[in-house]
């Protein structure tokens, strides 16, 4: 049985046998975190517009807003993270995160106009990713490995062809 098919909820689950960063190229995982990207920040930007404004139209304006620069982060966090992974570190962990959220924050900071947020911006990013990485780590992956299970869907048996099918239990699978 192959892998998932759904690469949102694989790159949502951060395994270390078989992540999404592992063999992909640097210009798939940036297109693809910058659609993800965008399309949250399109309806961030869009509820935003809507709730703290009267004018028409103003939803359309924050969803623009709000597209451009969800897709940039987006891109920019798993293009560091991968850019770590492969050339810095030559490993796939929790410590390539901090990567990501440090060129996330360097870029909001560096938007915001003060030069103390430029430096500060940065080291807030990698602290809120590396914590993100440790509580995924800590709730979701040790719990899993203690049973026995996998993170991956298609090693637990419940994802058959892109179809979920509860409980289904695969051929190989005991």
């Amino acid at each position: 049985m192959g892998p998932s098919n759904s690469y949102v909820l694989n790159a949502f689950i951060h395994t270390h046998d078989r992540s999404p960063l592992h063999g992909a190229t640097l210009a798939s995982v940036a297109i693809h975190s910058a659609i993800a990207g965008a399309y949250a920040g399109a309806l961030v930007g869009g509820a935003y517009g809507w709730w703290t404004k009267n004018a028409a139209g103003a939803a359309l304006v924050g969803a623009g807003k709000g597209t451009g620069l969800g897709g940039a982060l987006a891109a920019t966090y798993v293009a560091s993270q991968w850019f770590a992974s492969n050339y810095i570190r030559d490993t796939e962990d929790a410590w390539n995160a901090p990567f990501g959220g440090a060129a996330v924050g360097a870029i909001l900071g560096a938007a915001s106009g003060r030069p103390t947020r430029f430096f500060i911006f940065p080291m807030v990013g990698a602290a809120v990713a590396l914590a993100h990485q440790r509580v995924v780590e800590v709730l979701v992956e040790q719990p899993l490995s203690r049973e026995g299970e996998s993170l991956i869907p298609s090693q637990r048996g419940i994802w058959r062809d892109g179809f979920w099918a509860p409980g289904w239990k695969g051929v190989n699978q005991a």
